[in-house]
């Protein structure tokens, strides 16, 4: 007796929609890393950068070779690079590897402004009956 049809099996179809599925979770593996690596990096950079704000001695060219092998570690990272430098009363910091590139500027940290104005706030307090 003979079969009806043809014969085949999905052997095919099953290796395209495996290559597929294996492709779509490499890219959001991958997309992943990258997103966690933009994340880290971020976060290296403001550490340098608050490290040199907040310091007894500022030390540019330390920290920023620190941070700057600190981020050849991340997974997509490689031939990174950090520069940290003082402009006035800012400290600028500036990382970038292939695309990715960030800069974070901040203020010198000045605790005498603070509590100048704590105190003008104590003073008003106290010269209208209340307390902070």
């Amino acid at each position: 007796m003979k079969k009806k049809g043809m014969e085949g099996s999905y052997t095919l179809e099953a290796a395209i929609v495996v290559s597929v599925v294996i492709l779509s979770l490499w890219t959001m593996i991958h997309r992943a890393y990258q997103l966690h690596d933009q994340v880290t990096g971020n976060m290296i950079l403001h550490e340098a950068v608050e490290l040199s704000v907040h310091g007894e001695e500022p030390d540019f060219s330390e920290r920023a070779r620190s941070g700057s092998e600190a981020l050849d570690g991340l997974f997509t990272f490689h031939g990174s690079a950090m520069e940290l430098k003082q402009k006035g009363d800012t400290i600028e910091g500036r990382a970038s590897c292939g695309e990715w590139s960030r800069q974070i500027i901040i203020k010198d940290y000045c605790p005498q402004g603070f509590l100048r104005k704590v105190t003008l706030l104590e003073e008003l307090g106290e010269g209208n009956g209340s307390s902070i």
